[in-house]
């Protein structure tokens, strides 16, 4: 999936060769093979708490819309 997702081309093309992968850290995503794909094609993780809504962007821009379009 991160491999269909572009995630090598455009990480770098869009931010530059200093970017940072950000994900939250749960089990599903710290799964071995996840791991193993990140080391390998040297992809930099952002270390912070599982299920941390305050750390994670993407949590509070769902919890915004669910809140003003009324989800």
């Amino acid at each position: 999936m991160l491999q269909g997702a572009s995630l090598m081309t455009e990480g770098h093309r869009l931010c530059g060769n200093d970017w940072v992968f950000q994900q939250d850290n749960t089990a599903v995503h710290n799964a071995r093979l996840t791991k193993d794909f990140f080391q390998r094609n040297n992809i930099t993780l952002w270390n912070h708490p599982a299920c941390s809504p305050d750390l994670n962007p993407t949590e509070n821009i769902w919890g915004w819309m669910a809140v003003v379009l009324n989800f």
